[in-house]
């Protein structure tokens, strides 16, 4: 009912002279006017569609749970490094280099040992001082080991890299419907403010939503309580008097085929005049 009504004022609102106009063109001429209009009308489909997409309940739950992953990741990596490098006399302990120190140290005592390192058994010994290794030693060594092993720092930099392609594809969302303003002005020509309600209630309500969630990139301690929203492109409009909530993928989808149907009308007509 509502594409019905929509449609109806669409084609009673057309001026006398675009009428007269139509009226002398013939079938084929008819054609590729509606051809045009297909595409200007599937191009702001398409605008429309790849925003709900980009926005979707799906796509944006998964950035909400990648935050909420790489806070608890972060915390995980912090309690781990506090246990294992906590009070040490040294510092930088736990970076790139002690790292490739603690490793050279392992491929050391089990070249010349023949035992896995770090061992812990009663005689073992520091591979670097050549020391017995005490028990407080050997706890350090237990911290130090699962330290290296531990995958947190692995996932947290995959989970990293996702938000990375995450935060940049929410950025790089386009509002801009310069390329499309002549046919929401032929939209406007059926409701006046159709123009204005898309840009400050449709357009608007998404910039808002698209800052809300660029906001938990900075702030990842709001993502708890972060709602998502299903993106409707939709606007409540009065036409004729009456109100109706118009799904605008959806008019535009029907508006698109009703004039497809009536090009296939027209080229049927051509081929019998001929």
């Amino acid at each position: 009912m509502r594409f019905k009504l929509f449609w109806k004022i669409l084609t009673q609102k057309a001026t006398e002279v675009k009428i007269a106009k139509l009226r002398v063109l013939d079938p084929a001429k008819k054609v590729t006017e509606n051809s045009k209009t297909i595409a200007r009308f599937n191009t702001l489909k398409m605008k429309y569609e790849r925003i709900k997409n980009q926005l979707s309940t799906k796509k944006i739950d998964v950035i909400k749970k990648d935050i909420l992953r790489c806070a608890e990741l972060q915390s995980a990596i912090k309690t781990l490094t506090e246990k294992a490098f906590l009070n040490l006399p040294i510092t930088e302990i736990g970076s790139q280099p002690w790292k490739k120190l603690w490793e050279s140290a392992r491929k050391f005592y089990e070249h010349s040992t023949h035992q896995k390192f770090p061992d812990l058994s009663d005689d073992s010994i520091c591979p670097l001082c050549l020391q017995d290794l005490e028990d407080k030693a050997k706890g350090r060594f237990t911290n130090f080991e699962e330290f290296m092993q531990t995958d947190i720092q692995s996932q947290l930099n995959t989970v990293k890299q996702r938000l990375n392609i995450s935060e940049e594809g929410i950025e790089n969302i386009s509002l801009d419907f310069s390329e499309t303003q002549s046919t929401i002005a032929e939209l406007n020509s059926i409701e006046k403010n159709f123009k204005e309600l898309h840009n400050k209630i449709l357009v608007e309500q998404i910039t808002n939503y698209i800052s809300s969630i660029l906001g938990l990139f900075s702030n990842p301690q709001k993502a708890d309580e972060f709602v998502i929203q299903e993106i409707n492109i939709s606007l409540t409009i009065t036409i004729d008097g009456q109100e109706a909530n118009i799904n605008l993928i959806d008019v535009l989808g029907e508006i698109v085929t009703k004039i497809e149907e009536e090009n296939k009308l027209l080229l049927k007509k051509s081929v019998i005049e001929e």
